[in-house]
């Protein structure tokens, strides 16, 4: 039994359609589990009661001295980066 030409690329397209949006589906039920998740870890950081005061605030202390230092990390770099840049390209030129 043959089949029309028409009738197998019709069937093709209709599997593959159904092959795309159950990925399509597969990714938004993703994403919607993603930004739940999200939503709940900052509900439930912005309900963290803290005991001593002390530690906190030590700790919070930290962390702005990690940001500052990742900070100037990466805008040396960038700044190495560029020069670097320019002066092969200067190179080039001349």
């Amino acid at each position: 039994m043959e089949f029309d030409p028409v009738t197998q690329a019709m069937a093709q397209a209709k599997e593959q359609l159904c092959v795309a949006m159950e990925s399509q589906h597969q990714e938004t039920q993703l994403q919607n589990w993603v930004k739940e998740d999200q939503e709940s870890w900052r509900r439930e950081g912005s309900t963290v009661v803290v005991f001593d005061k002390e530690s906190a605030v030590e700790a919070a202390e930290k962390a702005v001295v990690e940001i500052g230092m990742r900070y100037w990390k990466v805008s040396l770099l960038f700044l190495w980066q560029y020069s670097e840049f320019n002066l092969s390209f200067l190179l080039e030129i001349g």
